[in-house]
C-alpha cells in the first residue's frame, strides 16, 4: 500500500465533502493527528476500512488500487469544462515544435491534419488532439511520458467546442482591432 497515495486520496475526499481531515478524525472518533501520522507509518486495516466506509467507497478505491470510475472521469471533465469556461484554464494551439521532446504513449505522428491544444494543469500539462473526427486527451506530468487518457467522449467533444468557440471569438476581436487601427 502506498501510504502517500492513501493520505492524498483521503485529503481529496475530504475536500470533495467540504470537511477537513481533523473533522473526519472527530467523526470517526480517531485521536487528533491520527491520519496525519499515516504519512510516516502504515495504519491498521480497521482504520482504513472506517475511512472508506465513511466516504462510501471501497478500501481499494481509497488506497488507489481500483481503476477510476466513470463518475470520477466525468467529474474531472466537468471540472475542465468549468475552469475553461471561467477562464481559469487557458488553452493554446500547439505547433509541431512544442512536441519535439515529448514522448507520447501510445505514440502518434504529428501531421498537418492534427489540431492540438494544450494548457498547463496542476503539476503538468494537458493536450487535446483532433484528427479525422477523433479526439484524444493526453496528460503530461513532470518527468513522465505524455499518457493518453480514457475520457467521456461526449464531454471531450463539449470541451473541444468550447475551445473552438473561444478561438473564434478571439479571432473576431483581433479582426475588429485590425479594422480600428487600419482605419485610423
Amino acid at each position: 500500500m502506498d501510504i502517500d497515495l492513501l493520505y492524498m486520496n483521503i485529503k481529496e475526499y475530504c475536500a470533495q465533502m467540504g470537511i477537513s481531515i481533523s473533522q473526519l478524525e472527530k467523526e470517526l472518533h480517531f485521536g487528533t493527528g491520527t491520519i496525519g501520522k499515516w504519512k510516516q507509518s502504515f495504519p491498521s486495516i480497521e482504520k482504513v476500512a472506517a475511512v472508506a466506509q465513511f466516504f462510501h467507497i471501497s478500501v481499494d478505491e481509497l488506497c488507489g488500487l481500483k481503476k477510476e470510475t466513470e463518475v470520477t472521469k466525468s467529474k474531472f471533465m466537468e471540472g475542465l469544462i468549468k475552469k475553461t469556461l471561467d477562464g481559469e484554464i487557458i488553452w493554446y494551439p500547439c505547433p509541431y515544435h512544442d512536441f519535439m521532446k515529448i514522448k507520447f504513449c501510445p505514440p502518434f505522428h504529428y501531421s498537418d491534419i492534427n489540431e492540438i491544444y494544450g494548457t498547463d494543469y496542476e503539476m503538468g500539462s494537458l493536450f487535446i488532439k483532433y484528427e479525422e473526427n477523433d479526439l484524444t486527451l493526453y496528460i503530461l506530468l513532470d518527468g513522465c511520458n505524455c499518457m493518453k487518457q480514457d475520457e467521456n467522449m461526449q464531454q471531450l467533444w463539449e470541451l473541444w467546442k468550447i475551445l473552438k468557440d473561444k478561438e473564434q471569438e478571439m479571432q473576431e476581436r483581433i479582426n475588429e482591432y485590425k479594422k480600428i487601427f487600419i482605419n485610423e
